[in-house]
């Protein structure tokens, strides 16, 4: 069979640079969207807007498979630029399903957010969990959910809405908890403070490669009209306990500070995803979260034993 042809919209960003390379590696065509120079590998790169439709278009009219990631996911830049935000998460996505749907496209993957839910009635969220998100992002991602589902309502394409929860490893940004706290770190083993905002709310960590192992798997499943997913490890950990076993890894102890001007009072205390839907499809994680730390510590270069 001729292989498929994969668009990933914000394909430089943390998730888009990692599944591009899978993708190559698994035999697929890679294009990529993104506003500025490409530094994702790709068999082709449209260096264009998701907010101009036109250019947004002919990306998607040459993809079996289009995979929305472009969005405004940081919360300094949510908080900082609501208006942009909105923009990109709700218009953006407007555009590329739009897109999608007027082209021959078969299959469109929607990354969402576990935090959709909001405050948990139970643990860990299952799908049908009632959805009333409560940060910014939440209220975004779920009024994107239903714009998708308002496109599938009326399509015989398949659709996934996939409820990210949160990944980490090599090249994300310092906006997250895991680079944040390696980013104050020093390859010495001497003890060292760091300084972090919430450390006891629990949330639910999956390394970068055991997500890219998922969407790669729901490409290959068959997906009819809408289906919605959680991505996930299925356990959580708080962020007092990341630092602790990073401290194992490095062989140092690591001191944290409290910056009360880093707490979020919108936030639940603990976010955890029920991942047996993707289970049933064939996936279950792999990275543990020692090895998960050991892998990004290694390629941050703060680690240098092996």
């Amino acid at each position: 069979m001729p292989r498929e042809t994969v668009l990933i919209t914000g394909i430089n960003g943390f998730i888009g640079c990692h599944l591009a390379r899978a993708l190559l590696e698994s035999g697929y065509e890679v294009l990529g969207l993104g506003r500025g120079n490409c530094k994702a590998p790709c068999s082709s790169y449209f260096q264009a807007d998701i907010l101009d439709a036109d250019a947004l278009a002919k990306a998607v009219a040459g993809a079996d498979v289009t995979v929305h990631l472009a969005a405004v996911t940081a919360h300094s830049t949510l908080t900082g630029d609501p208006s942009r935000a909105l923009q990109v998460n709700l218009i953006g996505t407007f555009n590329t399903l739009q897109a999608f749907c007027a082209s021959r496209g078969r299959l469109f993957i929607y990354p969402s957010s576990g935090k959709v839910y909001g405050e948990p009635l139970y643990l860990p969220y299952n799908e049908k969990h009632p959805l009333e998100p409560q940060t910014f992002l939440g209220k975004i991602k779920k009024t994107a959910e239903n714009i998708a589902a308002l496109f599938a309502d009326s399509s015989q394409k398949g659709f996934v809405v996939l409820r990210i929860f949160n990944v980490y490893g090599p090249g994300q940004s310092e906006n997250f908890l895991v680079p944040t706290v390696i980013s104050q770190l020093d390859s010495s083993h001497a003890p060292q403070d760091i300084v972090l905002g919430d450390i006891r709310a629990k949330r639910d960590y999956l390394y970068i490669d055991d997500a890219v192992r998922a969407i790669i798997l729901i490409l290959k499943a068959r997906i009819e009209k809408l289906e919605t997913l959680n991505l996930g490890s299925g356990l959580s950990l708080s962020a007092e306990e990341i630092v602790r076993e990073m401290g194992i890894v490095l062989e140092k102890k690591i001191n944290i500070l409290v910056d009360k001007s880093r707490l979020r009072a919108e936030e639940p205390f603990e976010e955890r995803a029920d991942i047996s839907r993707l289970q049933g499809m064939g996936f279950s994680p792999r990275i543990s979260i020692k090895e998960g730390l050991l892998k990004t510590l290694q390629a941050s270069g703060k680690l240098t034993r092996g």
